[in-house]
């Protein structure tokens, strides 16, 4: 088969306007050859601007083409757009959803690799809410997170019910979508292609963000009795096609389990015979699933269950002993753990009430005084009326807190949650299972009384607007007075061809970098050296300074930093003068400057930063793109000649002589392997900078590895906060160690994440292990530029338990770190100093 594209994505419209734009966008802005992708938008009979959006769209680009039909449902829409598809694959974007940039990159790839053994490729689902993001259950407790491709015979709980899945383009052959079936119509699409193969290849590198909103329906059909009752027959016929098929079980007992949670489970009617054959249909699918498989899912709640086996007309008893609900049927006893809820939805100063979610009753008798109970049932329009829950409120005797324990009856294990956490005079905590009542303080109130007079919106609105008015117009002072200083200077002064200046605003001393070539221009006795340093952002200049730096910035004919300088880059610099940027970091791990424009913390498209740099350095011809993208200059400025601090890898006299003064500085490393805990930063930039270190449970590492290990800290120099956990026998605090690249002569295993110290490691071919609890949140808002495994040469862990695994089993792969090296660090040889010096600087003179 011929294809015109890599890729035809197939989005259905209906009444779209306000998520349109970021769905397409989304495909727009993917790390793929966008004029690979064709792109079919389904208008299906919209009536607000979402086909005046899409045409828009349409207009400015061939690849997208919009298809127009009256209003038939997604089903027809998703039809109409296969019918169109012109790619290898094809891949399905519902248009209030949008997916991660390195979406078709890794699809694409993945399928490449193993075409013949699969027919679709799912990928994980988060859910994008109001309030933040959060993933799909059944990627974080089902599916790896790996690619891998699964059996569903031998793994048929990872069911595929929803819409992130991409499929081959077959053309003639493509299945359709059932128009009849209105709930469902996708789960039954991905169940027939994967019955196929019996195949289902997953990619977990990219991301589905499924918005959640009040209007996530397509189309203006809604679920009636009639769609309903197929929707059953539907799942009948499938149980009945493919007996004791375990995935076909775990798919409809998945899609059962979610309507039941929901309520959902049969359209309510008060018409009792229609009721009546609802239920005998619900059945009669229940009849080809065992008690058994019903029990046994791991992912069912209890309650679930029970509900379950009620409408199989299975009877049950239940036993609490401590945690665990014993469930006793005619066939076997069934142990679970209990999670019980308590709701605390309203408190005031005379009564607390809410809700205890459960299957059964812990309120059998009470001796509290003033204490009322009542029950209601979890699933009522559902029609079961012995699963229920607990009301409760309590009336308060004179005192300021509530022990939540006299409420359970003696009930050890329940999670509680605070749904009203104040009113207009007290705010309420929980602390060691109490619920804590304070009054607010005045301040508090008064907050509270604007709001409720509806003034505080426009107060703190305008508040803000002017504090932000404020510090914009401070700044374009400040970077006025600069920029009139600059150009006095100017002409004042010529430009000093034989004048150096080193310009740091987060470090206050020569190190990194800067020392090496500081310490190889004082080989030439024409060139004069001068150095602005400064340790953070934060820290102003004096007047006095700011003059002499803006008269050496005007007479320097080099200009060299190592990190981000705010000032340098609202200024036009001089003809011929050569502004040098010797970046920190080596490598190109985690995106940087305009790489991450779209995302929060990253640059505008009308941003100056970075832009005005005449040259910048790099540790490979491989990755001079990546830079010249980051800088947002042309790729001739960027000179893959080295990383001049890398120069002390190939100097043995330097390396015996850090690794001597190091172990007599600490001698505490002599006798010991030596773990070295080296994470970057989370947050936006310096200012924001921290480390969550809720991921390590450092009393355990401690336990595991004190006998043979000692654990040092180097913490990025942007992150202030220092664990409380300094022992200075197991622990030790060495972020104080400006260069790490020493403390890597002493290194036996490196922990890291996503810092580029994994490009300076790689001369040692030592063990690494990429400790990565948040991988999913890091790729979503931060990215990298190339596929994360790339960069892992040595092995991976997401909690302390495999991190400490990893540890005691480390190994070094030689061939993967040679080869990552090759690829990333190939013009490091030791000579990278006085490459940078004669090219940049001396022939420039």
């Amino acid at each position: 088969m011929i294809y015109k594209y890599d890729f035809s994505i197939i989005i259905p419209v209906y009444n779209s306007e306000k998520y349109i734009k970021d769905s397409i966008d989304s495909i727009i802005n993917q790390d793929y050859d966008f004029s690979k992708i064709q792109v079919i938008l389904v208008n299906d009979g919209s009536i607000d601007n979402s086909y005046n959006i899409c045409k828009d769209y349409s207009d400015r680009y061939d690849n997208i083409i919009v298809i127009n039909q009256k209003n038939k449902g997604v089903s027809t829409a998703r039809n109409n757009g296969i019918k169109k598809a012109l790619g290898k694959y094809i891949l399905f974007l519902d248009s209030d959803d949008y997916i991660s940039n390195n979406t078709c990159k890794c699809i694409y790839t993945f399928f490449e690799k193993n075409y013949n053994k699969i027919d679709i490729v799912v990928y994980p689902l988060i859910y994008s809410k109001p309030n933040g993001l959060k993933k799909h259950f059944r990627y974080n407790r089902l599916y790896n997170s790996s690619n891998t491709i699964y059996d569903i015979n031998k793994k048929p709980e990872l069911i595929q019910t929803t819409i992130n899945y991409c499929i081959k383009n077959k053309f003639k052959d493509n299945l359709y979508f059932d128009r009849n079936l209105k709930i469902g119509e996708d789960e039954k699409y991905a169940t027939n292609i994967i019955l196929e193969k019996g195949k289902i290849g997953y990619c977990s590198e990219c991301v589905y963000y499924y918005r959640l909103h009040n209007t996530n329906t397509i189309s203006k059909f809604s679920i009636t009795l009639k769609d309903y009752k197929k929707y059953i027959e539907y799942y009948t016929k499938l149980l009945s096609d493919n007996p004791n098929n375990k995935y076909i079980i775990n798919l409809t007992l998945n899609n059962l389990r979610w309507r039941l949670e929901e309520d959902k489970l049969l359209p309510y009617t008060n018409n009792k015979s229609l009721r009546s054959r609802m239920i005998k249909s619900l059945k009669e699918l229940l009849n080809n699933i065992s008690e058994e498989d019903i029990m046994k899912l791991s992912y069912l709640k209890v309650r679930t269950r029970m509900a379950l086996l009620y409408f199989k007309d299975i009877v049950y008893k239940y036993n609490l002993k401590g945690e665990n609900i014993i469930i006793s049927t005619n066939k076997n006893d069934y142990k679970y753990k209990n999670k019980i809820i308590i709701n605390i939805n309203d408190i005031t100063n005379k009564y607390i009430s809410g809700t205890i979610e459960k299957s059964f009753d812990l309120l059998e008798k009470s001796s509290l005084e003033n204490f009322d109970v009542s029950y209601f049932p979890i699933y009522a329009n559902s029609y079961i009326d012995n699963i229920y829950e607990t009301n409760f409120k309590y009336k308060f005797k004179n005192k300021n807190y509530i022990s939540i324990d006299e409420l359970l009856y003696n009930y050890p294990s329940y999670t509680i949650k605070l749904n009203k956490e104040s009113d207009f005079f007290y705010n309420y905590s929980i602390k060691n299972k109490k619920i804590i009542i304070k009054k607010k303080r005045k301040k508090i109130l008064i907050k509270q009384l604007l709001i409720n007079l509806k003034l505080y919106t426009p107060i703190s609105y305008f508040y803000r607007k002017s504090k932000s008015l404020i510090k914009r117009t401070l700044q374009k002072l400040r970077r006025s007075s600069y920029i009139l200083l600059y150009k006095y200077y100017c002409k004042k002064y010529e430009l000093n061809s034989n004048k150096v200046l080193f310009l740091s605003a987060s470090r206050d001393s020569l190190t990194g970098n800067f020392e090496f070539v500081y310490n190889e221009l004082k080989k030439y006795k024409d060139i004069e050296t001068n150095q602005v340093l400064k340790k953070s952002l934060n820290n102003r200049y004096s007047f006095k300074e700011k003059l002499n730096l803006m008269k050496l910035i005007a007479s320097s004919k080099f200009i060299l930093l190592d990190d981000f300088y705010p000032m340098i880059y609202a200024l036009k610099l001089r003809k011929n003068q050569e502004l040098i940027q010797l970046w920190h970091a080596m490598g190109a791990f985690k995106t940087v400057g305009y790489s991450r424009m779209g995302k929060v913390g990253g640059p505008s498209v009308k941003s100056l930063t970075h832009k005005n740099y005449t040259a910048t350095i790099v540790s490979s011809e491989n990755i001079r793109k990546n830079y010249s993208e980051a800088f947002g200059i042309t790729i001739d400025k960027v000179h893959a000649l080295g990383i001049p601090r890398t120069d002390i890898f190939f100097d043995d006299k330097y390396k015996n002589n850090i690794i001597n003064k190091l172990k007599k500085k600490y001698p505490f490393i002599k006798n010991k392997k030596v773990i070295l805990f080296a994470p970057t930063f989370r947050g936006n930039g310096q200012k924001s900078a921290y480390y969550n270190y809720k991921w390590l449970d450092f009393k355990k590492i401690k336990e595991e590895l004190k006998d043979e290990y000692v654990f040092l800290l180097k913490l990025h120099p942007f992150i202030k906060d220092i664990p409380d956990i300094i022992d200075n026998q197991f622990y030790f605090d060495f972020s104080s160690e400006r260069e790490i690249n020493d403390l890597l002569f002493v290194t036996d295993i490196l922990i890291t994440d996503y810092s580029s110290v994994i490009f300076e490691y790689s001369f040692f071919k030592k063990p690494v292990i990429f400790f990565i609890p948040d991988y999913d949140e890091y790729v979503a808002s931060r990215d990298f530029y190339y596929d994360f495994d790339k960069y892992m040469y040595g092995s991976t862990a997401k909690n302390v338990k495999e991190l400490i695994k990893c540890v005691k089993d480390s190994k070094v792969d030689t061939k993967k770190i040679e080869k990552f090296y090759d690829y990333f660090c190939s013009s490091c040889d030791g000579n990278s100093t006085k490459r940078v010096v004669e090219e940049l600087i001396i022939k420039k003179k």
